[in-house]
């Protein structure tokens, strides 16, 4: 229910006339305080933890670099040289071990058609028009029938459709599904 009401709030605001300029409207990348409240996980913003352990109220790009002992610069410096030499001798071929997923990703030719997987089966073509529409050149959201899980986006032009792909890919639909996103295979 939140995501359907979230999907008509996104649909209905994006572009409304506030102040003479079109809002533009999005859904949201983690959790609010009000919404943390209502489910019980709720922690004040002076009581959480800094994930990089820095001062209070400085940005971490702000705050002077950590000072490190002269051995330990040194060891840095041995294990950088270490992977260089690594990288040379083995060529490209450990970063694309490290990315499988991605590989997987690009072995289809751009297209103008996205494929879109791990969807959870409450989603429906509207909300994903929702989702999609802010990208331009949107052409049609299609849903496999008797397939839940799965849908198919069409844009425009090739270049639209790479655009969107990049932006929305691993986009969180609710907490457990993390969509992907791929070029449909093409015919």
């Amino acid at each position: 229910q939140q995501l359907t009401s979230a999907s008509m709030a996104l649909q209905k605001l994006n572009g409304f006339e506030f102040y003479g300029k079109p809002l533009r409207t999005a859904y949201c990348k983690s959790k609010s305080d009000a919404v943390a409240k209502e489910d019980g996980s709720f922690v004040p913003k002076h009581k959480r933890k800094k994930p990089d352990g820095g001062k209070e109220g400085v940005p971490s790009y702000k705050q002077p670099p950590a000072k490190k002992p002269a051995a330990d610069k040194e060891k840095e410096k041995e294990k950088e040289q270490d992977k260089e030499k690594e990288q040379a001798a083995e060529g490209d071929t450990a970063m694309e071990a490290e990315k499988p997923e991605e590989s997987l990703a690009e072995e289809q030719p751009p297209n103008s058609i996205l494929f879109l997987e791990r969807l959870p089966a409450e989603v429906n073509a509207v909300m994903l028009k929702t989702l999609f529409k802010q990208f331009p050149g949107l052409k049609e959201v299609r849903m496999v029938p008797g397939k839940p899980g799965i849908a198919f986006v069409e844009f425009e032009a090739e270049a639209q459709a790479a655009v969107a792909k990049d932006t929305l890919q691993g986009f969180k639909l609710t907490p457990t599904n993390e969509m992907r996103i791929t070029f449909a295979k093409k015919e």
